[in-house]
């Protein structure tokens, strides 16, 4: 049945309040299903600030801090299904209280053409409980501070062609191509993931180092009338490639294909991939759209595969119908609808 097979089923309460860059959060997070497996927050509070200006604007911090009382509900008949899991699982996971405070200071510059951002980031985490000889959660209580550093380069390229085309509506088209490189490393990790409680992928961080290689084409004509043209992306060509090292395993064993960094960016572990995204407005009302895919550079197949066609009846009201792929665990078609009801409703 899709419950067990299809997307992680949650039920949560969630609560946001935004002013300017700085965010406040309230999640309380319950796995109510018997097979479910996951985490639970009972509940777990959130603070944000995102690009704070510092010293007359040469650089931007971003901060990110949560406290919370935390669970990992698993599921009743995985020790007979798979015990392998189920064993690790026992192993990394409990009830505790936990604090987390994620920072990242970065430096945004521009030379020539060529935009760079270097950063520098440090994460402490604070458990109630941990585990005792990678036993049962009954350790005493414990902290670990993840280092990170890296570096962001991009630039952008552009041509016109005086293209025409009533058929497509094109109006002129414009091709903007922006390569990117980014490098990070997270050094310092001082605590091994096997004995902290895990809830999220970066409780199984380990020191990694990951390079990655883009590159964005995006193409856009003109449309509407003479006095009141418009910019209209038609179709946007990404593909980036994920060079890692340093893999380390979390709490799913063969299954968590994450690991976090001292960042908060999130990374895919174990194996180095290549990721393209292809999103496409196929007419004024409908879109195709493929992102998040992952192929295997190591396996040479994918792991990840998402495609999805949405139509667009009014400027509130949409249609949805995808198809997600995630090897070994689970192929589902979604449909869906949405409807904007006011300015803060939707259905």
């Amino acid at each position: 049945p899709e419950f067990k097979t299809g997307k992680a089923q949650e039920t949560d309460l969630y609560f946001r309040r935004l002013q300017d860059n700085e965010g406040l959060t309230f999640l309380a997070k319950k796995q109510i299903h018997r097979f479910d497996t996951g985490p639970e927050a009972l509940p777990q509070l959130g603070y944000q600030l995102i690009s704070q200006p510092l010293w007359e604007d040469r650089l931007n911090l971003t901060s990110q801090s949560s406290l919370g009382y935390l669970d990992f509900r698993i599921d009743d008949q995985m020790h007979t299904k798979d015990p392998t899991r189920y064993q690790k699982l026992k192993r990394t996971t409990g009830s505790s209280i936990r604090m987390d405070n994620n920072n990242t200071l970065s430096w945004p510059f521009q030379l020539w053409i060529m935009k760079f951002r270097p950063f520098v980031g440090g994460r402490v985490t604070a458990y109630s409980k941990s585990t005792k000889d990678q036993g049962p959660n009954d350790g005493p209580a414990v902290g670990r501070l993840a280092t990170s550093l890296g570096l962001d380069a991009s630039t952008n390229f552009w041509r016109i062609y005086s293209t025409e085309s009533k058929l497509f509506r094109i109006n002129k088209l414009k091709h903007v191509i922006t390569p990117d490189f980014r490098w990070e490393a997270g050094p310092t990790v001082t605590k091994n993931p096997d004995h902290l409680l895990q809830y999220e992928p970066s409780d199984g961080l380990s020191k990694y180092n990951a390079l990655v290689f883009g590159i964005r084409n995006r193409f856009q004509t003109r449309r509407g009338p003479p006095s009141q043209l418009r910019t209209v992306d038609l179709l946007d060509l990404d593909m980036e490639v994920h060079l890692l090292t340093s893999p380390s395993d979390g709490p799913e064993g063969d299954t968590t294909h994450y690991v976090g960094n001292a960042e908060g960016y999130l990374i895919p572990k174990k194996h180095s991939f290549l990721q393209p995204d292809i999103r496409a407005q196929l007419t004024d009302r409908l879109a195709l759209t493929s992102e998040r895919s992952e192929f295997n550079l190591d396996d040479f197949r994918f792991d990840f595969y998402n495609v999805g066609i949405t139509f667009q009846n009014s400027p509130k009201w949409y249609q949805f119908l995808g198809y997600r792929f995630i090897r070994d665990i689970s192929s589902t078609v979604s449909v869906s609808t949405n409807l904007v009801v006011k300015e803060k409703w939707s259905l």
